[in-house]
């Protein structure tokens, strides 16, 4: 069965005739003893999944390609080679992939080189509050956490602020909400500083609107000094500055002042804006 999906095409046959969406599949497997691993690619990005996830690959790949050049563009970065996804049969296994406990509604993460993903066939308003179709959403953001992991490599990790890795992922995932909310905030004085923010996306306080927090202030960062400025903004925590001097190199300004601008903005808005 052809399917024509943006730009490339997928051929989808049973699991024994195998599948291939430019190159033939090939099947591994598990080392665990379980089910067989299958493997299809795309142009940018390769998929490890089981029989039983075949039917949501064209989802996975749509979701994944649709995206890659807008998030390759913006960071000024491209991955070497395909991009290597998996999809999981349960959250358990999620965890063990990725390493440790993580909460319900955790359902992907990145790793240095792939990405992590339970299959969109367990994703449940009920108990982990996803729908299916939260797949399209949760690629890109992942791939963006991914990426920019590859940009700054481990020292630059550690001084990239939380709420800006979170933030561009929600950005450039079409995941930013919450104004109504976040405006009011704002008008009464209660938004999170940024040291609290990166408490709560690390763990370290409740989440709450956190992530819808951090796509403002990001959002904001680039669409008043424009996206040309992510680059040289990422290349500066590459090369060892920490954040308020890549800031201050990159755009001219340091977080303090970015976060002042932002609230002030915020607050300024009326109800007819928003």
């Amino acid at each position: 069965m052809w399917r024509d999906l943006h730009g490339f095409q997928v051929y989808l046959e049973t699991p024994g005739s195998g599948l291939w969406l430019d190159k033939i599949e090939s099947v591994t497997l598990d080392p665990g003893g379980g089910k067989p691993w299958l493997e299809a690619s795309s142009e940018h990005f390769w998929i490890r999944y089981r029989a039983a996830d075949q039917s949501t690959l064209a989802d996975v790949f749509k979701s994944a390609e649709a995206h890659y050049d807008q998030i390759t563009g913006l960071l000024g970065y491209h991955p070497h080679g395909r991009v290597p996804i998996t999809l999981v049969s349960t959250h358990a296994e999620l965890e063990q992939r990725i390493g440790g406990r993580r909460p319900s509604w955790v359902y992907g993460a990145a790793l240095p080189d792939a990405l992590v993903m339970l299959t969109p066939l367990r994703y449940s308003p009920t108990f982990d509050g996803h729908r299916y179709a939260d797949v399209f959403k949760l690629v890109p953001h992942e791939l963006t956490h991914l990426i920019l992991a590859q940009i700054v490599g481990y020292p630059g990790f550690r001084e990239m602020p939380q709420w800006l890795n979170e933030g561009l992922a929600v950005y450039l995932a079409g995941q930013s909400g919450g104004e109504h909310a976040i405006i009011d905030a704002a008008r009464a004085g209660k938004l999170p500083s940024l040291q609290e923010l990166d408490k709560a996306l690390t763990g370290q306080a409740p989440v709450g609107n956190s992530y819808d927090v951090a796509g403002s202030l990001t959002g904001y960062l680039i669409e008043r000094y424009g996206a040309d400025k992510i680059p040289p903004l990422l290349k500066g925590l590459a090369n060892g500055s920490d954040f308020d001097a890549a800031l201050r190199q990159a755009v001219g300004i340091d977080g303090a002042t970015l976060e002042q601008q932002w609230q002030e903005l915020l607050a300024s808005k009326n109800d007819t804006q928003y």
